[in-house]
């Protein structure tokens, strides 16, 4: 049920108020002006229809309200209010003649100018009736409007949580599948490190487990886990894999998508590794410009047998869920030069996201 449009706000009401104690004050004026009455019956007669109208102007609202719960035709709704001003305004002139005569019951110039001036009062009563429907009709359009635009921004945003929440749920059992891999063949050759790398991965897993896909995070935070996958990495690779941080020490507590990190250095590594004789060299650099954070993560590669196309799972999750986020389509760079292959992603600061 929708509420009152006035009643049910302040502010409406008092703009309601004031409207209509200018109209009447106009009406008000114009008996002085143009019949010649005093103020003190000017003023009596003004607040007299001022008040029926304010009061059935309001219960007006009911009427709207009803009709809009009916399926009806153009010309149904043209009968139904034909009808009705005819009744309210009906209502209104005769109820304020009747209440002027008992104010002022001797008083035959003003019983005869109440009777002669109906045909004003009608014309006075049928506009504002009009302004009244107008109101509402333009009052309910506009909230209709709201609601649709809350419904389909809430649902833009279930459909991005979904699509989010389908990437993570196809990238982690990707990385899990590989680490036990990695794992169990560890514990064959070396139950030490296989331990010691079952712990690592405990508490990277109980670090993504605890993030939200949407929320942003302090670059030290998110760093923090990373080197827990490198860890994790290096323990399956050994001393093929080379890493280089650099980054300036401002970087530190900017933020930056959750999780984001460890699918552009999965790729780094798995494609980095094919066709490389002795190791993978991966360079992290991280800079700040103009309120922004830059990072870029560049690995060596064997471009003879390395396929790198830049369609891989990880690379289109990174890239998908910036879009999502931030709503722009720059923030994901490509490049391969010279048997590098480079990505940069760009996060803007001081954006709310859709947590």
């Amino acid at each position: 049920m929708k509420p009152h449009p006035v009643l049910s706000n302040r502010t409406n009401l008092a703009i309601f108020s004031l409207v209509w104690s200018v109209i009447f004050g106009i009406q008000t004026f114009a008996l002085i002006q143009l019949f010649s009455f005093n103020w003190v019956y000017a003023l009596v007669d003004g607040l007299v229809y001022g008040i029926l109208f304010y009061i059935f102007g309001l219960g007006l609202w009911f009427f709207i309200r009803f009709n809009e719960t009916q399926k009806q035709s153009l010309l149904s709704m043209l009968v139904e209010h034909s009808t009705s001003v005819i009744v309210i305004v009906s209502i209104w002139v005769i109820s304020g003649i009747y209440l002027i005569t008992a104010i002022y019951p001797d008083n035959t110039p003003i019983q005869n100018f109440l009777w002669e001036a109906i045909s004003w009062r009608y014309l006075n009563g049928f506009l504002m009736y009009i302004v009244l429907i107008m109101f509402y009709h333009l009052n309910n359009y506009f909230i209709s409007i709201q609601q649709r635009q809350k419904k389909e921004n809430d649902l833009m945003r279930t459909l991005k949580d979904t699509e989010i929440n389908l990437l993570r749920s196809k990238l982690n059992p990707h990385f899990l599948f590989n680490s036990l891999n990695s794992l169990h063949a560890l514990i064959q050759i070396d139950p030490d490190r296989a331990s010691e790398m079952l712990l690592e991965l405990s508490d990277y897993l109980r670090f993504s487990l605890h993030q939200d896909y949407k929320m942003l995070i302090p670059l030290d935070d998110e760093m923090k886990n990373l080197e827990r996958y490198m860890s994790i990495e290096t323990m399956r690779f050994g001393s093929k894999i080379g890493f280089e941080k650099v980054w300036k020490s401002s970087c530190s507590q900017l933020k930056i998508p959750a999780l984001i990190l460890q699918p552009l250095m999965e790729n780094a590594i798995k494609y980095g590794l094919q066709g490389v004789p002795d190791k993978v060299y991966i360079k992290l650099t991280c800079t700040e410009e103009q309120g922004q954070l830059y990072i870029e993560i560049e690995n060596n590669y064997d471009e003879k047998t390395a396929v790198r196309k830049g369609s891989g799972m990880g690379l289109y999750t990174v890239r998908k869920r910036l879009e999502i986020l931030f709503k722009e389509f720059h923030l994901f760079k490509v490049e391969q030069k010279n048997n590098i292959f480079k990505v940069r992603i760009i996060i803007p600061q001081n954006v709310k996201t859709d947590e």
